[in-house]
């Protein structure tokens, strides 16, 4: 789970690159935001880029689409869930004029299409405050580097997933002598 939690940090880290630019004042991992549960951090990043007139409490999700509960959907199974996760809260953030958005992507770098909608918004709010006519280059580059940071994530799953081999094991496999 280390490489789980390292690779969605990442792959937050990704995502925060694009909305920094359309919105510098965008924070992540903040806390203090639900007052009857203010440990729990619905916001891996909390930004007014993603929705007009609001703050958006943006939380990043990446499911395999054989991992438990997946159904025939990894990306919405996620959003789902995250969504029911943090259901009870959602009336005290509205109240606060903050709205909760799962982003979900598959350990393949599928995106969601909710998701997706949101990033291209943050994208189009960057070129215009860079004075850009077109969003299309910052989004897509973005997405390159959400899509680099969950297949590092998947390569440091897998490695941490192999047996460990032993020195003489190794010569075995490799051909060395010890």
């Amino acid at each position: 789970s280390a490489e789980s939690t390292a690779g969605h940090y990442k792959v937050r880290d990704a995502v925060h690159e694009l909305v920094a630019l359309a919105d510098p004042s965008a924070g992540a991992e903040v806390e203090g935001l639900i007052p009857s549960a203010p440990a729990r951090r619905p916001a891996d990043i909390l930004t007014t880029a993603a929705l007009p007139g609001g703050l958006a409490a943006l939380d990043i999700g990446v499911k395999a689409p054989d991992a438990v509960g997946a159904g025939t959907d990894c990306v919405e199974a996620m959003r789902q869930g995250k969504v029911a996760e943090y259901g009870p809260y959602l009336s005290e953030l509205e109240e606060q004029n903050v709205f909760y958005r799962p982003l979900t992507f598959s350990c393949y770098g599928r995106v969601h299409p909710e998701a997706a909608t949101l990033l291209a918004a943050v994208a189009q709010r960057a070129a215009r405050r860079r004075g850009l006519g077109d969003h299309q280059l910052l989004l897509r580059r973005a997405m390159v580097k959400v899509g680099v940071q969950i297949w590092r994530r998947a390569a440091a799953m897998v490695r941490a997933c192999l047996p460990r081999v032993s020195e003489g094991g190794a010569a075995l496999l490799f051909g060395t002598d010890p």
